[in-house]
């Protein structure tokens, strides 16, 4: 496996596990009824009424809400390294055929 297909397929795991969690969240708002909170006419969102159960079940969610977006903003620097690594490495490998060029190019002159 090269380094680009590898790079690809931890893209994609991230995408997956990224779509998974916000499916996820949507789910449960929408579980939670805080679906509800479209504004009505006159502008101002609609209250939801929350028992205590809800409520207490929603700041849990919440913090675990917290936490995904951690995890999320994770992948988005672990990306956004990889990214510059790869660029790095491609401008390297680019430097480095074209230092090899010009080496040939010149040695073949020197040489007649």
């Amino acid at each position: 496996m090269t380094m680009t297909d590898e790079r690809t397929r931890e893209e994609e795991v991230a995408i997956h596990r990224t779509r998974g969690t916000v499916t996820e969240v949507v789910e449960q708002l929408k579980a939670f009824g805080l679906h509800e909170m479209a504004p009505i006419p006159g502008g101002k969102p609609k209250r939801v009424s929350l028992d205590r159960d809800q409520r207490r079940s929603l700041l849990v969610f919440l913090s675990e809400l917290e936490e995904h977006v951690k995890t999320l903003e994770g992948f988005t620097a672990d990306l956004a390294r990889a990214i510059e690594q790869t660029n790095r490495n491609m401008a390297a490998a680019s430097a480095y055929r074209s230092t090899g060029q010009s080496v040939r190019k010149f040695s073949r002159r020197g040489r007649h």
